[in-house]
């Protein structure tokens, strides 16, 4: 491998991992605090540290799940949701109601209650005020998850290890890992069909993951809209397209290196960088414009 990808796939990698920090384990429901405690919990809210992923929101909106937990972006700005401060990663809009994603719990709360350092799969079906555990707590810590109705596939960090579920999230099988992954995604109309980022660079299968096959040597963060190509933003913060996952163009530039990278539409991508900054592109990546900053 070139000394230059080796160097942007350490650095995206090493951008897509997480130590342990922020909040509530996810199978101990939570819900927002009232009165003094309230006031209390806004006065030791650390704010946003960090994001880790991006999200459509049903009002048109976005959320930003982050190294503190999950906001919404409100006026440029950005307003914490419930009262859960847990390190989210793996975050992803499995539909409207539902968010699903994976990470760590609070250090002081998994101190004081014997928590696991993993929270495994977690979801919420009320916007993020509150969330359960729906699988492998204290062994999972996916750093990628996609869902396509039923069918999820997930990159578990903490053990290398690619999986795949057709339920939910219930119950989950290892498929393939092609190296260790910075994000995968899969086609809308054909969800067997992945296309993965990571130390090999761009790889793609056409069987659910059982087996891949290097396209290019890029690495960075994906996203593969409904009717739309699949995106990539490199290492060096140039956005790239492909119809299939197999022949790549570039199409524009946001000049860093990616933090979280999402769609919302064909052409409708949100970025966010290690700066505070989020940016917002309605032409498929081309032109980029503030869209919220912290």
């Amino acid at each position: 491998m070139p000394a230059r990808l080796a160097a942007a796939v350490l650095a995206v990698l090493a951008l897509a991992a997480c130590g342990g920090g922020g909040g509530p384990a996810a199978d101990v429901t939570t819900a927002p605090t009232t009165g003094a405690a309230d006031e209390a919990a806004a006065a030791n809210d650390p704010g946003p540290l960090h994001v880790h992923g991006l999200g459509p929101a049903p009002d048109g909106g976005l959320y930003v799940a982050t190294h503190t937990g999950l906001f919404r972006v409100v006026n440029g700005g950005l307003e914490r949701i419930g009262s859960t401060v847990q390190d989210l990663m793996g975050f992803t809009v499995a539909d409207e109601e539902t968010l699903l994603a994976s990470g760590h719990p609070d250090p002081e709360a998994a101190a004081a209650e014997g928590l696991p350092p993993h929270l495994g799969l977690i979801r919420s079906t009320d916007g993020g005020e509150t969330w359960e555990t729906v699988s492998l707590p204290g062994e999972a810590d996916f750093h990628a998850l996609r869902a396509y109705g039923e069918l999820l596939y997930g990159f578990d960090a903490s053990n290398g290890r690619l999986l795949a579920s057709t339920d939910g999230g219930d119950t989950w099988e290892e498929r393939e890992l092609p190296g260790l992954l910075a994000d995968v995604v899969a086609d809308p109309a054909d969800p067997e069909r992945l296309v993965a980022a990571g130390e090999r660079g761009i790889v793609r299968s056409e069987d659910g993951g059982r087996s891949w096959r290097v396209v290019e040597r890029r690495i960075g963060l994906l996203a593969w809209p409904e009717g739309g190509p699949v995106y990539l933003v490199d290492a060096e913060g140039a956005i790239h397209a492909s119809e299939d996952g197999r022949r790549w163009r570039r199409v524009g530039e946001v000049g860093e290196p990616p933090a979280a990278l999402a769609a919302a539409g064909p052409r409708e991508l949100w970025f966010a960088g290690h700066d505070g900054d989020i940016l917002r592109s309605e032409d498929g990546g081309r032109t980029w414009t503030p869209f919220a900053s912290f």
